[in-house]
C-alpha cells in the first residue's frame, strides 16, 4: 500500500552558508527530492554568502528565517505556523542548535520522528556552561542520530549518547564531478592564477575561520623559504580571517607565495592546479575538501583531527601530522617535492575516495534511514 503523497521531509539547518555542513545538507536535500521526498529546508539564519549560482532545488524550496541570539521567539512562532500548515513527516536537523530550535518549536504539538546529523565532533569549548549541559541531553530526543564518522560515534557515546539507534554515515562527494583534470585545463588555471610551470602549489580549501588554520599553513611556508625551498600557497575560499591572513603572510615575507582565491562556486580548477593539498583544522568532523582532493588525485597532508584519521591512512593514501606543529607541516610538505612520491598518494587516495567515499553511496543510507523513520508508507517514486 502507498500513501497519495510523498514523504514531507524538514532538513532544518543553521544557514544557507557555504561551509561544509550547509554544503552537505543541501546536497542531501536536493538527493532526497530526486528520490521523491518532498523536501523542504528551513534555514534559522539568513546567509550574507549564499549567490544566485548557488540554489539548487533544495534552496528554491527553502525558508529562511531571521534568527537572533539564542532564543528568538519570533523566528520559532513562525516555524511553528508552518509546521501548523504543511506538518513533516520526518525532520533532520543538522547540529546542535538546530536541534534545540526545532525541539522547541514542537514542545507543546505532536512531534515528527527526528534524525539529527551531527557534523561536529564535541561542542566548542567558547559556548556556555548551559549549552554543554543542554545539548548533550538534547540528543537523546531523536529517533536516530547519524554521526559522520566512527570516532565521532564512539567520542558522543564514551559521554553517554546513545541514541536510538544511532548511525555511522560517511560524508560522500560526486565523484564523477571531481576528477583529475587534463593537464591543459591544469596549465591554463595555474597561468591564469600567474604561476609557473615549475611553482609547486599547494592548496588550502577551506572557508577562512580561526579553527581551519590557514596562519599554520603560512608559518611552515616561512620554515620551507628559510631553508631555500620555494613553495607556493593557494588558498580556496573566503572568509572573516581574510584579512588577518593577508597581514600574516606581510609579516612572514611569504606574500609573493599565497595567492587566496576568493569565494568559488566551482572549487574543481583550483584544486587541479595545484600539486598537492593539506588541511591542517584544529578540529574536523570528515572534510568533505579532504574527499575532493583524494578524488582529483591530490596528495594531501592532513591535521590528526577527527575523522580525518578514517579517510587517510598516514603514508598510503596522504600524509599525518600532529596539531599546531609548523615544523611538522614543513617537513611533510618537504617531502612532496618528490613528484612519484605524490603521484603514489594521489593515485592510491583516488582510489579509496571512489571505492568508499560517493555521494550516491551516503545519499542511499540517509534516504533509507528517512524511511524507517517515516510514520506513513513511502510512495512508489521514492527510489533507492
Amino acid at each position: 500500500m502507498t500513501t497519495s503523497r510523498p514523504t514531507r521531509v524538514d532538513i532544518v539547518l543553521n544557514s544557507l552558508g557555504i561551509g561544509g555542513a550547509e554544503r552537505h545538507s543541501l546536497a542531501l536535500a536536493d538527493a532526497l527530492t530526486a528520490r521523491g521526498f518532498d523536501v523542504r529546508v528551513i534555514a534559522l539564519s539568513a546567509a550574507e554568502g549564499l549567490r544566485r549560482q548557488d540554489r539548487t532545488p533544495a534552496t528554491l524550496n527553502a525558508v529562511q528565517l531571521t534568527r537572533r541570539g539564542a532564543i528568538d521567539l519570533a523566528a520559532l512562532r513562525v516555524y511553528r505556523r508552518l509546521i501548523r500548515a504543511d506538518a513533516p513527516d520526518v525532520a533532520i536537523t543538522v547540529n546542535q542548535y538546530p536541534l534545540a530550535f526545532a525541539w522547541l518549536a514542537t514542545l507543546f504539538s505532536k512531534r515528527a520522528p527526528m534524525l539529527q546529523i551531527m557534523h561536529t565532533i564535541e561542542l566548542p569549548h567558547e559556548d556556555s556552561a548551559l549549552k554543554r549541559w543542554l545539548y548533550p541531553r538534547l540528543m537523546r530526543v531523536p529517533g536516530a542520530v547519524a554521526y559522520v564518522c566512527e570516532l565521532q560515534r564512539q567520542h558522543w557515546r564514551r559521554a553517554g549518547i546513545r541514541a536510538r539507534p544511532d548511525h555511522c554515515v560517511h560524508n560522500g562527494i560526486d565523484v564523477e564531478r571531481f576528477r583529475p583534470q587534463p593537464a591543459e585545463a591544469v596549465a591554463a588555471t595555474r597561468a591564469a592564477l600567474g604561476f609557473a610551470d615549475d611553482d609547486l602549489v599547494v592548496g588550502l580549501c577551506a572557508v577562512l575561520r580561526p579553527e581551519k588554520r590557514h596562519d599554520l599553513l603560512l608559518h611552515a611556508l616561512a620554515l620551507l623559504w628559510q631553508r631555500g625551498e620555494a613553495l607556493h600557497a593557494l588558498l580556496i575560499g573566503d572568509g572573516p580571517e581574510r584579512e588577518r591572513i593577508e597581514a600574516l603572510a606581510q609579516a612572514l615575507g611569504v606574500a609573493h607565495a599565497v595567492h587566496i582565491t576568493g569565494y568559488q562556486q566551482d572549487v574543481v580548477p583550483f584544486i587541479g592546479a595545484c600539486d598537492a593539498m593539506c588541511l591542517v583544522s584544529d578540529h574536523e568532523a570528515f572534510s568533505l575538501s579532504i574527499l575532493e582532493s583524494m578524488a582529483m588525485a591530490k596528495a594531501v597532508v592532513a591535521t590528526r583531527a577527527g575523522g580525518v584519521q578514517e579517510q587517510i591512512t598516514d603514508g598510503e593514501t596522504g600524509l599525518l601530522i600532529a596539531r599546531d606543529d609548523a615544523a611538522a607541516l614543513a617537513d611533510a610538505l618537504s617531502r612532496l617535492r618528490d613528484p612519484s612520491m605524490r603521484a603514489a598518494l594521489g593515485k592510491r587516495a583516488m582510489a579509496k575516495a571512489r571505492s568508499q567515499f560517493s555521494a550516491d553511496t551516503m545519499f542511499a543510507r540517509y534516504a533509507g534511514i528517512v524511511r524507517q523513520l517515516a510514520p506513513v508508507p513511502t510512495t512508489a517514486g521514492q527510489a533507492a
